[in-house]
């Protein structure tokens, strides 16, 4: 694997691991607990970011399977890029696309959960290390909003999007721990 793109991986790796490290006291009832009817639980929160990894994984491996000819990013696609990361570290509220949004269950099994994103991380490494360095800066990953990102810029977009997410995970964790304390 590219010594870049092994970095960017591992440091994605280690935000997965604290994401899921801060949810390991939860239990499953506690983390599928919804505060609001109109949010998502932490179950759903964490769920929605694996969902997320699912289809960019899902996406990238068939345009590299169907998509030989794929062109390398330009200037237009790094502008795009770098206007996602902005965004996402704004704290604002952005509508999931419905692909993601529809397909979040009501309740999440916490430890299939961890299994599964296990798994995808492991095929996102074994993808990763086949490819060569001229094929990291193709379009490979359709955005639903800024279009067409490689392989590192899809890496970033993950790491900004699970760091978009943390101060939601923080705040449902924090109502957990009330709601914990009260009782």
């Amino acid at each position: 694997m590219n010594s870049k793109v092994k970095e960017k991986f591992q440091s994605l790796e280690y935000q997965k691991e604290y994401l899921l490290t801060l949810s390991g006291d939860v239990t499953e009832a506690e983390a599928n607990k919804k505060f609001n009817a109109d949010q998502w639980s932490l179950a759903q929160t964490l769920y929605h970011i694996y969902l997320v990894e699912q289809k960019t994984f899902d996406d990238i491996s068939k345009r590299i399977k169907y998509n030989q000819d794929a062109e390398p990013v330009g200037l237009k696609e790094k502008f795009r890029h770098s206007l996602l990361k902005l965004f996402l570290r704004l704290p604002l509220k952005f509508k999931a696309p419905k692909t993601v949004s529809e397909s979040i269950p009501d309740q999440i099994n916490l430890n299939e959960l961890r299994s599964d994103w296990s798994n995808l991380r492991e095929s996102f490494r074994l993808l990763l290390s086949i490819q060569t360095d001229q094929q990291l800066d193709l379009k490979l990953f359709k955005h639903p909003s800024v279009g067409y990102l490689n392989l590192i810029q899809t890496i970033e977009f993950i790491k900004a999007h699970h760091k978009h997410h943390l101060p939601q995970i923080k705040r449902l964790l924090s109502n957990i721990k009330t709601q914990t304390t009260v009782v």
